[in-house]
């Protein structure tokens, strides 16, 4: 059973691993794009002979789109990242409680072996038999006393 949840615990990291290698690649081509932008941007500044109008708006345009891509090549990195977090968050919280309660379990045998464990038991068991006794006379004591 554990090694079955393992090796799924294992497909899951290697599905997560290749989801950040995607957006990395997505993040990479919005890079690339936006340095085509830059790259445009320089080109329209270098010639002279368009209008300064049509310039500006292509610089504005080729700008806002650079924004564009730089934004959402962001906000995916950050979904990625903050997937990655949790998940490490989840698998040290969960092998975290898997050994509190092996811990807990080898505790529980330990003591029940140790003489105290017996002692406690023998100071139950003489309550016990003290109780039953007094409850046992108090009955013989009412019987008696009519």
């Amino acid at each position: 059973m554990f090694c079955h949840q393992k090796s799924v615990a294992e497909l899951k990291i290697l599905d997560l691993q290749k989801q950040v290698l995607d957006a990395r690649q997505k993040e990479k081509e919005a890079l690339d794009g936006k340095s085509a932008h830059e790259a445009q941007v320089a080109e329209l500044k270098s010639q002279p002979h368009q209008s300064t109008e049509a310039a500006k708006q292509s610089i504005v345009e080729a700008l806002e789109q650079g924004r564009v891509d730089g934004f959402s090549a962001g906000r995916v990195t950050g979904r990625t990242e903050g997937l990655n977090e949790g998940r490490e968050a989840y698998v040290q919280s969960d092998e975290y409680k898997k050994q509190v309660a092996e811990h807990c379990l080898l505790g529980a045998r330990d003591f029940r072996k140790a003489p105290a464990f017996k002692m406690a038991v023998e100071i139950q068991l003489a309550c016990f038999l003290n109780e039953g006794f007094d409850k046992f006379e108090m009955g013989v004591r009412h019987k008696r006393i009519p």
